[in-house]
């Protein structure tokens, strides 16, 4: 069976190799992180990995208010023509701005590069 999108979720865990996303990650790590996933026995032969369709979103989204951020993850990594110009980043870092106490800071989405 051929996979064409995979998606990773992550927290801020502590264990070695496991996906780091949420308030603390670094995006040049996380995106480390997400690329050694690739090259696990098998995946090169996956086209999600070929067409480099491996994405992460941070695993704690549910059942939150910004639920609507990590569902917009999905959409995008599912559909990509259809939602183009969504970015979830981008919307999340709004919903921050406008509703949390707290600053906007992390990693909640990656697409491998």
């Amino acid at each position: 069976m051929d996979v064409q999108v995979i998606v990773i979720t992550g927290q801020g865990w502590e264990k070695s190799g496991t996906m780091e996303m949420g308030y603390y990650a670094d995006a040049d790590k996380s995106q480390e992180i997400l690329k050694s996933f690739t090259t696990r026995t098998g995946w090169n032969t996956l086209s999600a990995v070929k067409n480099k369709e491996v994405y992460s979103l941070y695993h704690g989204f549910p059942p939150h208010v910004f639920a609507f951020a990590g569902l917009q993850g999905l959409a995008k990594a599912y559909y990509p023509d259809i939602f183009e110009d969504l970015n979830p980043s981008e919307n999340l870092k709004e919903f921050y701005e406008k509703f949390m106490p707290e600053d906007f800071s992390g990693e909640w989405f990656l697409k491998l590069q």
